[in-house]
């Protein structure tokens, strides 16, 4: 037999095997547990009960929130922040009410600040060329602080945490005590995603005899690499014609002496995928407006 015909043959077996291969069917996903179509009921009824009728966004595109009475680190006052996935952000803090506002506004790799100014025709605004040596600084900063507020807003809009392969575990109602930052009764629900990020919902008992979800209470994220083991508590749920939303947050990270609170703040408005105008993200534009 010719070598060149022995070829042929030995080159449609190959591809012959590797058809074969596309085509054998891929195992059945493992049938969801109990526990687990449990878990996604009640995670649907507390998705349902935020979004009260509404279409729920499967992702946050933007979001403006206005905070008051904020105490995160070396941010105290009144924050007014628009934020434009993947990578814009308008950042307004106010130390004290009806004063001026420092803005910073960062559009991927480009940056700019403003420091207060109450007469609006005087601002001078900042390029990351005229910051001098402090510029790589104050851009990681706000890309932190910009990374921070996007995962703040994927936690407010709660439908954000599903997805294709997301399962949500019922664990049953667990207490903490009079005093802890989790006091009280919840349902909790571990999330079990592809990508392996960990995480556990508490969400309250709707009312009434039949186990029922109603809002979400907190997001408890474990420790991480370098981030510590974090509580996100979610209270005071409002309901307007923007939508719901908690009137108080507030963030408790893990330290050597137990949890301690990081961050908190009250929730004046909230508005999510409703369209930003691309000026939010330029300096020009002059003083803040007071509606939006």
């Amino acid at each position: 037999m010719r070598p060149a015909y022995l070829l042929l043959i030995a080159s449609a077996s190959l591809l012959g095997g590797i058809a074969h291969g596309e085509d054998a069917p891929k195992p059945a996903p493992a049938a969801p547990t109990k526990a687990e179509r449990e878990g996604r009921r009640l995670f649907d009824q507390s998705v349902a009960w935020v979004h009260a009728g509404r279409p729920a966004p499967t992702a946050v595109r933007d979001v403006f929130v206005d905070l008051m009475d904020l105490s995160m680190g070396r941010h105290d006052g009144n924050l007014r922040v628009w934020y434009q996935a993947p990578d814009k952000l308008r950042w307004a803090l106010r130390k004290e009410a009806g004063g001026p506002s420092s803005i910073k506004v960062l559009d991927g790799d480009r940056m700019w600040v403003s420091p207060a100014e109450r007469d609006p025709a005087r601002r001078q605004w900042k390029g990351f060329g005229r910051l001098g040596p402090e510029a790589g600084r104050m851009l990681a900063q706000l890309r932190e602080d910009r990374d921070r507020i996007a995962r703040l807003t994927r936690f407010l809009s709660i439908k954000s945490l599903d997805g294709k392969g997301v399962r949500f575990e019922y664990e049953g109602e667990q207490t903490w005590p009079r005093g802890h930052h989790l006091a009280g009764r919840w349902l909790k629900l571990k999330r079990h995603a592809p990508d392996g990020e960990r995480m556990a919902l508490l969400l309250a008992r709707a009312a009434g005899k039949t186990l029922a979800a109603a809002h979400p209470f907190a997001i408890l994220q474990p420790a991480a690499g370098e981030r510590p083991a974090q509580h996100l508590v979610l209270k005071r749920w409002k309901r307007s014609k923007d939508g719901t939303w908690p009137q108080r947050i507030a963030r408790w990270q893990h330290a050597p002496k137990g949890f301690e609170e990081t961050m908190y703040g009250f929730v004046v408005r909230l508005r999510v995928n409703r369209g930003l105008p691309a000026a939010r993200f330029r300096p020009e534009g002059g003083h803040e407006p007071e509606k939006d």
